[in-house]
């Protein structure tokens, strides 16, 4: 998908440029027509890639209930460090934030980041929410101990 985004946008930057070169011209009926396949091209894109993106307001992460998941997520990973020996790497600590994916095998789904940058080395971790993102947090058992999937962990930049 990235390749095919990144196609799109030396396409996009093709007619632009082919449009101020048309404007500076004088002809503008060509540059018009590259401006508007350039605009058409670029909403098409980006539907394409939103297309199953959680609606303004709407995702885990902006919900009054989210803190408990990030607890939540936190605990997923120290558990994930705990299992695999590496108490290191506990990121108790760390920085909760939310990715929503553009391409990659988690295309369209969203993704828990965890960074920690503690006195030992930076943990790094991303996890997979196991519940429909886009519904209230609220909703949740915060206790349960299912509701995230670590996919990548690495410390100082090495996976464990």
């Amino acid at each position: 998908m990235r390749a095919d985004i990144s196609a799109r946008c030396r396409r996009i930057f093709g007619w632009a440029s082919r449009f101020l070169a048309a404007h500076r011209m004088g002809s503008w009926g060509t540059a018009n027509a590259a401006l508007s396949t350039a605009v058409v091209i670029t909403l098409v894109a980006g539907a394409q890639a939103n297309a199953k993106e959680c609606p303004p307001g709407h995702a885990a992460n902006e919900k009054d209930g989210w803190k408990w998941i990030a607890n939540n997520a936190l605990r997923t990973a120290d558990n994930y460090v705990v299992e695999r020996g590496k108490p290191e790497a506990t990121p108790s600590f760390g920085a909760v934030s939310v990715y929503y994916q553009l391409g990659g095998e988690y295309q369209g789904h969203y993704l828990v980041g965890i960074l920690d940058r503690g006195t030992l080395g930076t943990t790094f971790m991303m996890l997979n929410p196991r519940f429909d993102f886009c519904s209230d947090p609220a909703s949740l058992d915060d206790e349960r101990t299912d509701l995230f999937e670590v996919v990548v962990a690495k410390f100082n930049g090495k996976k464990f």
